[in-house]
């Protein structure tokens, strides 16, 4: 005789098979992981910065085997607990984050937000320049520069804040760097050039007397002694000045002994010389450069002084 099951019993029994079905497959109901983000370093970077993501996951019933990480513009870009990249296009991107266990089933999403912005280049220095580049003592070089992008120019050395383009004449003692330096938000780039300046090592000239001539008398020192000569010549430092140097012979002190710049020497020296003194004077001169290198000393030349006038 058959029987029917009512509601109830059906009821009943819907649960027993399910354990039994579990029971004959051999296994539990699978729980699927759970993923975590635990930091995404910076969250605001310039286009070309990196970017450091670190996440994990957990699995109550078994393992974490894979990741994966996606942009909301970039698509994925990482499928490791742990990685970095530099390359992240400019936008707000929300990425997401789950990982997968051993069973093959994945977690849900978990998400944060990371700001690309567009990044400010550097300053370009387009040129920087000395021409020339090697110089001799007091001579000039002519610097010249080109920059784009940039804030501030600057050039040390003494000369400061310059405009993006321009020149400046230097006349350095020696040889000498300058550097330049372009900035902006994004940071500072330099650029050097070198002003040589060659070391003199050739004297000047020696110099030439012309007057007074070779013999002649000049007035008591109470009246102007006056002494000329050739200009010294000096290609390479240019002439500083001249010593000129005036002595009777065997005495110990000059009568004169004194630095000009000009070729020339002129002076009221005061005094009385007697008449036992009034020969066997001499005079010389000798050149000087902007090295401080001297010229032999010129040809000496002799002269007399005139006595003392006696009123009666």
């Amino acid at each position: 005789m058959k029987r029917k099951l009512s509601n109830n019993g059906i009821a009943v029994l819907l649960p027993v098979l399910l354990i039994m079905a579990t029971v004959i497959s051999g296994c539990a109901l699978n729980q699927s992981p759970i993923a975590y983000i635990d930091s995404i370093v910076p969250g605001e970077v310039a286009h070309g910065e990196a970017v450091a993501f670190t996440g994990h996951g957990t699995d109550s019933d078994g393992t974490v085997v894979a990741y994966r990480w996606t942009s909301s513009i970039d698509g994925e870009i990482g499928t490791s607990a742990s990685f970095t990249t530099s390359s992240l296009s400019v936008g707000s991107h929300t990425v997401s984050f789950r990982a997968q266990d051993n069973n093959g089933a994945w977690s849900a999403n978990v998400t944060a937000t990371v700001i690309v912005i567009e990044a400010i280049p550097k300053p370009v220095i387009l040129s920087f320049d000395a021409d020339p580049g090697t110089i001799n003592p007091e001579e000039t070089s002519t610097l010249s520069w080109e920059v784009t992008g940039a804030a501030t120019v600057s050039i040390d050395q003494g000369i400061g804040n310059v405009a993006l383009s321009g020149t400046r004449d230097v006349s350095p003692g020696e040889t000498t760097i300058y550097t330049l330096t372009a900035t902006n938000e994004a940071g500072s780039v330099n650029a050097t050039v070198q002003v040589t300046v060659e070391e003199d090592t050739t004297p000047p000239s020696t110099p030439v007397l012309t007057s007074p001539a070779e013999g002649a008398t000049l007035p008591q020192p109470d009246e102007a002694w006056s002494f000329n000569w050739n200009d010294s010549s000096d290609p390479e430092g240019g002439i500083a000045g001249y010593q000129i140097y005036v002595i009777r012979q065997g005495e110990g002190s000059p009568m004169v002994n004194a630095s000009v710049t000009d070729s020339e020497y002129s002076e009221i020296l005061g005094g009385e010389i007697w008449y036992m003194h009034l020969h066997d004077w001499t005079w010389k001169v000798r050149a000087q450069n902007n090295a401080g290198l001297w010229s032999p000393w010129s040809a000496i030349r002799t002269f007399s002084v005139e006595p003392k006038m006696v009123i009666k």
